[in-house]
């Protein structure tokens, strides 16, 4: 997973959003401060991939 946030003051709130998501199992992830994202109005884009079996 890649998070991609507009605020990095925002970290301990989105690490507690991905701990209630992912419960015990925390996939592998990268959080990276950017200035802005594609559209204007987001402030958290979060890029996944996942395997289905």
């Amino acid at each position: 997973m890649t998070i991609f946030n507009t605020d990095m003051d925002r970290q301990a709130a989105v690490n507690e959003v991905y701990r209630d998501f992912f419960g015990a199992h925390h996939p592998a992830r990268s959080h990276i401060g950017v200035q802005r994202l594609a559209d204007a109005g987001l402030k958290i884009e979060v890029e996944a991939v996942a395997v289905i079996d």
